[in-house]
């Protein structure tokens, strides 16, 4: 009987440490070898060219992250309605990070929230915000980043309808702007290139991103891109409505500057401004694409933004 057993408990032994090397390696692969963004070179840029790759050898430093979204519903040429959210500051530092196949992992936790002024929000809108921010302190929010610019961004969820917003605002920003995708080719000042990813867009839980960059500066370990993001979308329902809604001719465009150290996991620079707007139409139960007559009823939607991450001191190399 002993004998019998024998093979059945070195198999489970083989297993269990498979499971143990599995969960401590397969992420780290999934995200270096896994879909990685392919990006199209639109233009190769002058000489001298080279291969730009991240290359994890320095430590991430703590980063602040500002966010600011308005959004007006407008019908015919009146305005109706006009939501702004004050301006919410939050600190993020490491708690660790470790590189394995060349992507980095970083466990960020958010160590304070602040709201600022603007006279177009509301005072209920701004202590609902503060609250809400506030209560996302202590949070984690983990990333790995491969060395063409593969992003992962690893969260659990938070109660509360704003605090989800807010969690979401951070994540879609560090999504689309924490490691701008890298071409496959050498390049040089000049050089563009873009990738398209399916991100949500305010009502529109699906909606395309096509970001453009280019190379406005190349230094050793560090690049300099001006950032370009258009954002496109097909009828939908609009998220967080019960009523049948759609969204539908959405449009927008990210503009801005990201500066990026190839050695560190770190959002050294990113100053990014969003106009954009969309329909919002309501339609008969089934109905999935509002017709013109139901689109004059309807309304406008306007959204703006404002968001920006910049790094704190000088990092440290991982020994």
């Amino acid at each position: 009987m002993k004998r019998r057993l024998l093979p059945l408990v070195l198999a489970l032994c083989l297993l269990g440490v498979c499971t143990a090397l599995g969960e401590r390696w397969f992420p780290f692969a999934r995200v270096r070898w896994g879909a990685a963004p392919s990006p199209e070179l639109l233009d190769p840029g002058a000489e001298p060219r080279q291969l730009l790759r991240y290359d994890w050898a320095s430590a991430p430093r703590p980063f602040s992250l500002l966010v600011q979204r308005g959004m007006g519903r407008v019908r015919g040429v009146l305005q109706v309605v006009e939501d702004y959210a004050p301006p919410t500051a939050f600190r993020l530092a490491p708690d660790e990070s470790l590189v394995r196949f060349g992507v980095a992992r970083v466990t960020w936790r958010i160590q304070d929230a602040s709201i600022g002024d603007d006279a177009r929000a509301s005072e209920s809108a701004s202590r609902a915000t503060e609250a809400a921010a506030r209560a996302l302190v202590g949070h984690g929010v983990v990333t790995f980043l491969g060395p063409s610019g593969q992003l992962v961004v690893e969260t659990s969820p938070v109660p509360g309808m704003l605090e989800t917003r807010l969690l979401d605002d951070l994540v879609r920003i560090l999504e689309l702007e924490l490691s701008p995708p890298l071409p496959r080719a050498p390049v040089g000042v000049g050089a563009r290139w873009a990738v398209t990813r399916s991100r949500p867009f305010a009502l529109a839980t699906r909606a395309e991103h096509r970001s453009v960059f280019v190379l406005r500066d190349l230094e050793p370990g560090a690049i300099d891109l001006d950032a370009e993001i258009t954002v496109s979308a097909p009828a939908q329902a609009a998220s967080g409505t019960d009523a049948p809604v759609v969204v539908d001719r959405v449009e927008g465009i990210l503009r801005g500057r990201i500066v990026r150290m190839l050695g560190e996991p770190t959002p050294v620079l990113t100053d990014l401004s969003l106009e954009g707007a969309m329909s919002l139409t309501e339609v008969e139960p089934g109905q999935t694409e509002p017709t013109d007559g139901q689109r004059g009823r309807g309304y406008r939607v306007v959204v703006t933004s404002r968001e920006s991450m910049k790094a704190d001191a000088v990092s440290e190399v991982i020994p």
